[in-house]
């Protein structure tokens, strides 16, 4: 039975506005603290059976050497974007892609723009 994603790790780089968007939709939100590391952050995901958002392109070099995570969405542009319009991306990627879909998958959010 596949399950939907339901929570989601912001990266510190997300803008804090997105992460109210998503708890608006029914999306439980871990933010790590600032000081944490990369690691740190791949634990939680990790603990939490859920994907990262993020902009840092070192997580994509995680994914690169293997390391298991839920799924890494990534948009180095990002900060480009309106919270809406990134809500809205994260949207139609969830209908796409369910938990199982995603795990040690890199997704590329700009393709969902």
């Amino acid at each position: 039975m596949s399950k939907k994603v339901d929570s989601i790790i912001c990266d510190e780089m997300i803008d804090p506005v997105v992460d109210e968007k998503l708890r608006d939709k029914g999306i439980e939100i871990y933010r790590p603290e600032p000081s944490e590391t990369d690691e740190d952050v791949l634990r939680l995901a990790r603990n939490q059976k859920a994907p990262i958002l993020t902009r840092d392109r070192d997580f994509v070099e995680k994914h690169k050497n293997d390391e298991k995570h839920h799924g890494i969405i990534f948009d180095p542009r990002m900060h480009y974007r309106t919270p809406n319009e990134i809500v809205s991306a994260l949207e139609s990627l969830f209908e796409m892609a369910d938990s199982k879909d995603m795990k040690n998958t890199l997704i590329r959010l700009s393709r969902f723009y």
